[in-house]
């Protein structure tokens, strides 16, 4: 049964998630022991899923060439990895259903929409730690430059001088009349909050 104040509000971007379009190449720097172990991660997912398609591609096609099901493997492993990098499915973890999605909510519709976003965000998890996997080895052995964490282009938080100039500003001794409770020599703008109350 479908409660139509809920019907009416299944298209709000709140309720359910969405897929994006991932178009970010970057990536920062990576000790070289992570991307190792990412390495030897990607290895393993890859000797599996071998595993498992060629037997499986030889026992419906017995007439089928190995190093042509070996390609085939190959090139649907590299249309995934793409697949994973470029699309992200998010989901909305607030509305999965019943008890964290174990349970359909008969009411609404848009659980069942994260519920299968979710689904595919994990199916293309392996693939997406590919693709990661070797930007971060391009970057490691140089063929592509790490990003920068700092961004240049936006303006500083701080308007003001120099460091030194901040220093000379702060550790000025005060008026004798405005002596701040603290430490001598610093000037702090807080205490005449307190000076106004008493």
């Amino acid at each position: 049964m479908f409660s139509f104040t809920e019907f009416r509000g299944q298209s709000a971007l709140d309720k359910h998630g969405g897929v994006e379009l991932n178009t970010e190449f970057f990536r920062l720097r990576r000790p070289a022991w992570l991307v190792l172990l990412k390495i030897l991660g990607v290895v393993a997912m890859v000797t599996v899923g071998f595993a498992i398609a060629l037997p499986s591609i030889k026992e419906c096609y017995p007439q089928f060439a190995m190093w042509k099901a070996v390609l085939a493997v190959s090139g649907a492993m590299i249309v995934y990895t793409a697949i994973a990098f470029f699309v992200r499915p998010e989901a909305n973890g607030d509305n999965m259903g019943w008890l964290g999605g174990s349970y359909n909510d008969p009411t609404q519709y848009s659980d069942n929409i994260n519920r299968f976003l979710w689904k595919l965000h994990m199916l293309l998890g392996p693939g997406r730690f590919t693709a990661e996997t070797l930007l971060d080895t391009c970057v490691l052995v140089g063929f592509m430059p790490s990003a920068d964490p700092v961004d240049q282009s936006a303006p500083p938080q701080y308007m003001g001088g120099s460091p030194e100039e901040i220093l000379a500003s702060v550790s000025r001794p005060p008026a004798q009349d405005q002596q701040p409770p603290g430490p001598p020599g610093v000037q702090l703008d807080s205490w005449k909050y307190f000076q106004n109350q008493s």
